[in-house]
């Protein structure tokens, strides 16, 4: 991500950035800042990256403007993606071990029932104090 800052008449000035100091260049050359909202592809030394372009601040007295831009937004939004799947799956593994935790003991009342409706009196049911059930 950079934040760059672009005053009329003046060519941009980038005031922080992830990008190595020798894009920084290539960043300000290649970017048209006239647009509030705008995907770019800009190209350094072979290798082609996508920048999401959004105003942060404008100063129209001054015409002065603020600029986010984000880099490989394509790779980050399948980082996104990748991390959502995983959150998903996860919350499907804890609900799954939840349910479980709460049907088990009323499963094995259930069959204790059972088999003292059967006429096995001897029959006692483990109680855990510490679950659902104690």
């Amino acid at each position: 991500m950079s934040i760059l800052e672009s005053s009329a008449g003046a060519s941009s000035n980038v005031i922080a950035s992830t990008l190595s100091t020798e894009r920084h260049q290539v960043l300000r050359e290649s970017l048209q800042l006239n647009v509030e909202s705008e995907l770019k592809r800009i190209a350094y030394r072979g290798e082609e990256f996508t920048s999401l372009i959004r105003e942060l601040y404008l100063d129209p007295s001054a015409d002065q403007r603020i600029l986010a831009v984000i880099h490989n937004v394509f790779a980050f939004q399948n980082l996104l993606i990748q991390f959502c799947s995983i959150a998903l799956v996860l919350s499907v593994l804890a609900v799954i071990y939840l349910s479980r935790s709460m049907t088990n003991p009323i499963s094995s009342l259930a069959e204790a029932v059972k088999r003292i409706g059967e006429g096995n009196y001897d029959e006692s049911v483990r109680i855990k104090p510490c679950d659902e059930l104690g």
